[in-house]
């Protein structure tokens, strides 16, 4: 059993993330997606799922939070803090209810493993489908013959849900499967093979049935594989995922070499090829389709599946065989701080994307028009990373706190899309749509009738 100092750690660690997400709100909630998907929320009261329908588990926050009256301000900090309650909610199941104490710190050490960039973006779900994942096992972790029949049928429907939030959802689970399969060692059942397998069928049948546009994409470029072949190796991708290891991954990759020490000093070698195997190859399967890089927000979260890998061994394995107990703990300590030190560490190109909203807000205010236009050449585009969401992002930061004008800009390149509204006086632009301002929530968003008035780069912030 793991010691209960580990479960300290696992919620000290839950908390600096939560005050993290408070603190930083504005950064991850005015940024990209987040920043488009609580306009969403506010303007429809309504979930805003696609096809990812678990993102209501998050979305469930700022959806009451609004609805309770709460301020613009605080939906935007109920919203962010709402990817930490959930794993909060999952780390106390598992420990105090379901006894899993080693798997549950080992959910904990992924999440920040090799997590830096990617704390300020949250759009990806492949962060749900790992929480689904832990507890449909947290539920027959004390052994499949040992489970009670509805905590196996928990465990069925938690898998599915875990393999339907994203399409590598199903990776970790069957990761999880294998693992699990080794460490309880026993005889092999019907549900030995039926949760894999049902896991399995429900991937293949959503993959035949329905397809998301964005996921189709990413598809298609498993083609990469045989472009590319047998050329893997000196890939831009690779490079980057160095790079990042000798800039943040460098204790990943420390914990997985442990990890392989220790199986190999304890002939556990099945577990020793399933953990660097299943390792190798989704990262493999990342940098192949993801060959010519990718802004490190985003891979770093499709990268987080590769720390559950080594994780969940280290906690469940390793940790616990290491006789040196507090020099264990103590190194455990020092990783989790610096891996909580280096999200706050890199905080500041993501600060630095709201104060120049801020100052580009604070420059428009002298003007009568409420809304405009920035041609895209004209504006910083390395700052701001991504600008696609430009027109949500300003229009939440200058509404809070609650002025009686808010101020919206559209940053593009298509200037024709300008021409054809310029005379409407009612209308709300974002890059690839538009709708009537008026549909917007007065409580949070005080947009007059205006003109849309495109702007020169001398109006434009540096």
């Amino acid at each position: 059993m793991m010691d209960r100092k580990y479960v300290t750690l696992g919620y000290l660690t839950l908390l600096a993330l939560g005050c993290l997400a408070w603190v930083y709100n504005l950064e991850r909630m005015a940024f990209i997606d987040a920043a488009q998907t609580i306009l969403d929320i506010l303007s429809r009261n309504s979930f805003v799922i696609e096809d990812r329908f678990t993102s209501a588990l998050v979305q469930a926050f700022p959806l009451v939070a609004s609805r309770l009256g709460a301020s613009l301000n605080s939906v935007l900090i109920s919203y962010s803090i709402s990817f930490v309650v959930w794993p909060l909610v999952i780390y106390a199941i598992l420990v105090h209810w379901l006894r899993a104490a080693d798997l549950a710190f080992g959910f904990v050490l992924s999440m920040v493993l090799m997590l830096s960039h990617g704390f300020f973006w949250v759009a990806n779900q492949i962060q749900i489908a790992i929480w689904l994942t832990v507890l449909a096992y947290g539920f027959i972790w004390v052994g499949v013959l040992q489970s009670a029949k509805w905590r196996i049928a928990l465990a069925y429907v938690l898998g599915m849900l875990a393999v339907l939030t994203h399409p590598l959802g199903i990776v970790a689970f069957l990761f999880l499967h294998g693992f699990f399969i080794l460490q309880r060692r026993e005889r092999p059942g019907v549900h030995t093979w039926g949760l894999p397998l049902f896991a399995a069928f429900i991937w293949i049948t959503k993959l035949a049935v329905f397809v998301h546009p964005y996921d189709a994409g990413r598809y298609r470029s498993i083609e990469n594989f045989v472009r590319l072949f047998p050329h893997y190796l000196g890939i831009p991708a690779n490079h980057e995922f160095l790079a990042y290891v000798g800039d943040s991954y460098y204790l990943a990759i420390l914990i997985l070499g442990l990890n392989a020490l220790y199986y190999w000093g304890t002939n556990a070698w099945l577990k020793l090829i399933w953990m660097i195997g299943v390792f190798a190859g989704y990262l493999m399967v990342i940098n192949v389709t993801l060959y010519g890089g990718i802004a490190r927000f985003y891979v770093e979260l499709e990268y987080q599946p590769l720390a559950f890998f080594i994780a969940i061994p280290f906690a469940v394995d390793v940790l616990p065989a290491i006789r040196l107990r507090k020099a264990a703990f103590w190194l455990v300590c020092v990783i989790l701080a610096l891996r909580i030190a280096l999200i706050i560490g890199h905080s500041g190109i993501y600060r630095e994307r709201v104060h120049w909203h801020e100052a580009m807000i604070e420059r428009l205010r002298e003007k009568q028009s409420n809304r405009f236009v920035i041609e895209e050449k004209d504006a910083p585009v390395q700052k701001l990373i991504l600008t696609w969401a430009a027109s949500a992002e300003s229009l939440l930061i200058s509404s809070i706190p609650h002025t009686p004008r808010s101020i919206t800009y559209v940053i593009d390149s298509d200037m024709r899309r300008y021409e054809e509204v310029r005379e409407e006086d009612d209308i709300f632009l974002t890059k690839w749509t538009k709708l009537a301002a008026s549909q917007l929530p007065s409580k949070y968003f005080s947009l007059a009738p205006a003109r849309y008035e495109k702007l020169s780069k001398e109006d434009i912030v540096p």
